[in-house]
C-alpha cells in the first residue's frame, strides 16, 4: 500500500499526468460533476502507474483539488 498526494486540475485541454517527486499534478479534461473527475483520474493514474483502477481509491478529498490516494 503507497499513499500518495495529488494537485487536481479540472476541464483541461488535455489528460496528462505530471510527477515532481512523490507529488504528482493531474490535468484531466472532466468536469468535475458526478464524480466524473475523480473517476477519470483513477483512470489516468491506473494508466500511467500501469495499475488497475480498481487498485486506485480516493482516501481524502473526494470534493477537492487536493487529493490523498491510495495504491494497492
Amino acid at each position: 500500500m503507497q499513499l500518495i498526494k495529488v494537485r487536481v486540475i479540472t476541464k483541461a485541454k488535455m489528460n496528462k499526468v505530471k510527477q515532481d517527486g512523490k507529488n504528482f499534478k493531474i490535468y484531466t479534461s472532466a468536469c468535475p460533476e458526478k464524480n466524473k473527475a475523480n473517476k477519470s483520474i483513477r483512470e489516468l493514474l491506473a494508466d500511467y502507474l500501469d495499475k488497475k483502477p480498481s487498485q486506485i481509491s480516493i482516501v481524502e478529498g473526494l470534493h477537492s483539488k487536493l487529493k490523498t490516494i491510495q495504491i494497492n
